[in-house]
């Protein structure tokens, strides 16, 4: 498991390779921008993705700490 900290004075690209599972949460008390580019277009009729619950099903707390 990897957590990469990124901000205005630490703007980072990311590269996920397929199968991955991945999630963002934004930790600061201003609005953060994520962008995604898939490599290949959504498909509407046939979805490639695969969700999980966030809570219990990975080992991450998906929580914030305010303060």
């Amino acid at each position: 498991m990897n957590e990469f900290f990124m901000c205005t004075h630490n703007p980072t690209l990311i590269q996920l390779p397929n199968l991955l599972y991945h999630g963002w949460k934004c930790i600061s008390a201003e609005t953060s921008l994520v962008v995604n580019v898939p490599t290949e277009p959504y498909q509407h009729d046939e979805p490639d993705e695969y969700r999980l619950e966030p809570h219990g099903s990975l080992p991450y707390d998906w929580s914030t700490k305010d303060g």
